[in-house]
């Protein structure tokens, strides 16, 4: 018979996992918006004063600036490369693929690495696309 004091723990234990996995998952994809957003900020923006391109802190400024009134959207787009990167490892990690023992570790991790890039190169196109279209949207 299960006793009801370690069933009720459990469950109050598994509830506060899923709760602080949810705060810590919404915090990372809107974190992951703003560092992505600015890192197109860095690159597509030219600051008028000197020429120069803008960098840290202030391409993250204006990159928050400029996603001010869409973070919805950001949330969702962050979420959707997260979902799709966790996807893209999961293969790997359940078989195991780097152990020396299969024989192919270096190919198999070689491809690992290739997919964990070809996300980020479609994650940074879309932030790209996202970037122009709040320009159009401010009336750059």
């Amino acid at each position: 018979m299960l006793d009801p004091v370690a069933v009720l723990l459990h469950a109050l234990v598994v509830l506060v996992h899923s709760t602080l996995f949810m705060f810590l998952t919404a915090k990372f994809t809107k974190w992951s918006a703003g560092w992505n957003m600015g890192l197109v900020v860095s690159v597509l923006e030219e600051d008028a004063e000197d020429g120069q391109g803008i960098y840290g802190s202030d391409a993250l400024s204006l990159s928050a600036w400029y996603r001010k009134g869409l973070e919805k959207r950001d949330v969702w787009m962050m979420l959707m490369f997260l979902v799709f990167a966790l996807a893209m490892r999961m293969p790997c990690l359940y078989s195991k693929c780097s152990e020396s023992w299969s024989g192919n570790g270096v190919l198999y991790t070689g491809l690992y690495v290739g997919l964990i890039c070809v996300g980020n190169v479609l994650k940074w196109v879309a932030c790209v696309v996202c970037y122009h279209t709040m320009i159009v949207r401010l009336g750059f």
